[in-house]
């Protein structure tokens, strides 16, 4: 049986490629980089945004979690007494809950401004 090439483990290191690219110009020219004051404005819309987001993911949890609690206690409800009882409570404690949550989605529109009032204060370092 004669051996095959394939057959053979590889003795040397194969080549390596060379891959060529062209670097296209779209003729748009390079905008400047941002500076520091430019970031100091943004910053209160940027904490903003991320507070907003940080809450929209709660909301849906929230609803989620109270969907699956009210339809288990509902079930329960039918047959129990201590069920509609652990459904009042639970319900009570959601409510206050969600409201927390929607007061925090309220209170960062209205802080936006005062962020904004403190970002504005600020001044890049370096020479004055």
């Amino acid at each position: 049986m004669s051996a095959d090439q394939n057959d053979k483990p590889a003795l040397r290191e194969p080549e390596a490629e060379a891959i060529d690219f062209e670097v296209m110009d779209d003729g748009q020219e390079k905008a400047a980089a941002p500076s520091l004051a430019d970031f100091a404005k943004a910053g209160p819309e940027m904490i903003v945004q991320a507070f907003r987001g940080m809450l929209k993911e709660k909301l849906k949890r929230w609803l989620i979690r109270s969907l699956i609690w009210a339809t288990v206690l509902l079930i329960f409800a039918q047959e129990h007494t201590w069920a509609k009882w652990a459904f009042g409570l639970w319900s009570f404690v959601a409510g206050i809950h969600l409201a927390i949550l929607l007061y925090g989605w309220y209170a960062s529109g209205k802080q936006g401004a005062k962020l904004a009032q403190m970002f504005s204060g600020m001044t890049p370092p370096g020479p004055q």
